[in-house]
């Protein structure tokens, strides 16, 4: 009987661990860079000694890889730093904003990011009514967004949380 395995692992690797690393550690790339081609256009050459260094970074600070790896790469990155243009921080907060969306599972219909990263401006993020449709998102200054985000919504109920850089006030809000 024939090695299926072997058939389907890179040439270069022997040990079936090592490969399912390496497609771990490529998964995570994508989840990070993909929806920040501006991030990894300024990144230029010295991406993968920035994407090594965050992996150590995360796993000293036992960060969860979900919605929030967005969030964590900006702390890195501040703590590394690295020059983070405002529109690089919108990149990283809007994807994080998509990725909650695409994979939260509460009842709440939407999320605000706000904080000391941005100030005085807002990301608001809405479920798409049709799962198979984008969330909706926003960005401007707070009201604005706001209120625009808030359409058809009750008023927003808050939740903190300490992600141990620069301020970022959550907001969740439910469908009336």
């Amino acid at each position: 009987m024939r090695d299926l395995g072997r058939f389907f692992l890179p040439p270069f690797s022997d040990d079936p661990n090592s490969a399912l690393i390496l497609f771990g550690l490529r998964e995570i790339w994508h989840r990070i860079f993909d929806p920040c081609p501006l991030l990894l256009d300024n990144l230029a050459d010295a991406h993968s000694n920035y994407f090594n260094e965050f992996l150590f970074f995360a796993s000293e600070r036992k960060s969860k890889m979900d919605w929030t790896l967005h969030l964590e790469f900006i702390s890195f990155l501040t703590v590394s730093q690295f020059k983070l243009s405002h529109d690089i921080k919108i990149e990283l907060l809007t994807a994080a904003a998509s990725k909650w969306c695409a994979t939260n599972r509460t009842p709440h219909r939407g999320l605000i990011l706000i904080g000391s990263i941005i100030p005085l401006r807002v990301i608001c993020a809405a479920k798409s009514e049709v799962p198979t449709q984008p969330p909706k998102l926003f960005y401007g200054e707070w009201e604005n967004s706001i209120d625009e985000a808030l359409v058809g919504y009750k008023q927003p109920t808050t939740q903190r949380i300490d992600f141990s850089f620069p301020a970022v006030r959550i907001d969740s809000f439910e469908k009336k």
